[in-house]
């Protein structure tokens, strides 16, 4: 989440504002997804010994596990992953609001970027 003046300052330098109101990425994940798509995913990775000695069996507390898990995998992918095994209705809904504004954004013309990154800044987290 950014402050109203950061939120300006990057406004101001960008075509298309794609900003949503969780505190990271993982939250806006975690919070917006299903339970099945996280059990499912927490059976099919391989898990760091330090996320088993917390967290010795993860599906008991796969939302805690997974923030973990995705925080330390940032940089190998671990995030992407999670959603590749998603089903499209498993996806948080502001990804695939995203997805498509920027797909629009890369078809339209800059003038109609615009209204685009005001239909995502009003859709709901999720």
């Amino acid at each position: 989440m950014q402050s109203p003046e950061n939120w300006t300052l990057i406004n101001a330098q960008v075509d298309l504002l794609l900003m949503h109101g969780e505190a990271g990425i993982e939250h806006l994940v975690l919070r917006n997804t299903t339970d099945a798509a996280m059990r499912r995913f927490v059976a099919l990775i391989e898990w760091p010994p330090h996320l088993i000695q917390k967290y010795p069996i993860p599906a008991d507390q796969a939302q805690a596990a997974l923030d973990d898990y995705f925080k330390g995998t940032k940089a190998a992918w671990g995030i992407a992953d999670f959603l590749a095994q998603c089903s499209e209705a498993e996806i948080p809904q502001w990804i695939r609001d995203a997805c498509m504004a920027l797909k629009k954004a890369c078809t339209t013309a800059p003038a109609a970027i615009e209204e685009l990154a005001a239909a995502v800044a009003s859709a709901p987290a999720n």
